[in-house]
């Protein structure tokens, strides 16, 4: 991300398939449990701030013409997949950028 004159800003993450709480690929009607979080230690989960399990990145008086890396953490627990079907499973989440 690139701001300029920008006062604030927050990066989101839409549901995708499933909810904030357990995110889900999907391989036609199969589906592998992840998440996707802000940090590397899996605590917090990306979102769009809208309850008090998830999170959004936001930050204030940005450099002008400073570029911005945001880290994506991705989680699929053994725990709630064990035997799922070999396959490409997918799953379609967007990004949301406000300020």
């Amino acid at each position: 991300m690139n701001c300029i004159d920008v006062v604030a800003y927050s990066v989101a993450l839409s549901t995708g398939n499933g909810s904030y709480n357990l995110r889900s690929l999907v391989l036609g009607t199969n589906t592998l449990d992840y998440n996707l979080y802000r940090d590397a230690a899996y605590q917090q989960v990306w979102g769009d701030g809208s309850g008090g399990d998830n999170f959004l990145v936001s930050g204030a008086n940005p450099v002008n013409g400073q570029n911005y890396v945001y880290t994506v953490y991705g989680r699929i627990t053994l725990s709630t997949n064990r035997g799922a079907q070999v396959g490409s499973y997918a799953d379609s989440v967007s990004i949301i950028v406000n300020y």
